[in-house]
């Protein structure tokens, strides 16, 4: 990826991209889903629910550029396209998740595990930022979109503070599959 950025000056996007993916794809060689019952088809689910993840976390800095850098007619189109997007790819990323919890975290005795403590934490800041983004969905896009400079602001922080419980996850999400088994 820093070669695609910094040194391959030309075509730069595919060779960053590219690094990016992987990095995405090797994810699902690591981890609990390894060792599972149907480890192919949770593989699967796993990268579905990974790129989603990797979609809306680094989109949360183009939003936050368009905010700075845009009127606020164009960033009230970005904020409808990427909010179109996100409502058709948020369930996909929950259901994703929700599956591959049953297959790791096998009983309800699971939940009471140090695993199933930060599962649960897990559960709670991404229920979090699904509440963040029904506020920005529901409420101050349509503000934004009517000219409101004062809501465009508020939305700015929001933007921030969901890429801020992302990266929460993201490290809660680490120490689980780094330092935790599902079954201790």
């Amino acid at each position: 990826m820093v070669f695609g950025l910094r040194v391959w000056r030309q075509n730069a996007n595919p060779v960053a991209r590219a690094g990016s993916l992987l990095v995405v794809v090797s994810f699902v060689f690591v981890g609990h889903t390894t060792v599972q019952d149907w480890r192919w088809a949770l593989a699967s689910v796993l990268l579905i629910h990974l790129l989603v993840v990797s979609l809306w976390f680094g989109s949360l800095r183009s939003l936050i550029l368009a905010a700075d850098h845009e009127s606020v007619r164009i960033f009230s189109g970005v904020l409808t396209d990427f909010s179109s997007l996100a409502t058709r790819l948020v369930p996909v990323l929950f259901l994703a998740g929700v599956g591959l919890s049953f297959a790791i975290v096998k009983s309800v005795d699971g939940i009471y595990t140090t695993y199933g403590s930060l599962l649960v934490l897990k559960v709670a800041v991404f229920s979090i930022l699904l509440l963040l983004a029904a506020l920005n969905k529901w409420r101050l896009a349509p503000a934004v979109g009517q000219g409101n400079s004062r809501s465009m602001k508020l939305l700015r922080r929001i933007i921030i503070a969901e890429w801020v419980l992302i990266s929460v996850v993201l490290c809660l999400t680490a120490l689980m599959t780094g330092m935790y088994s599902p079954s201790i």
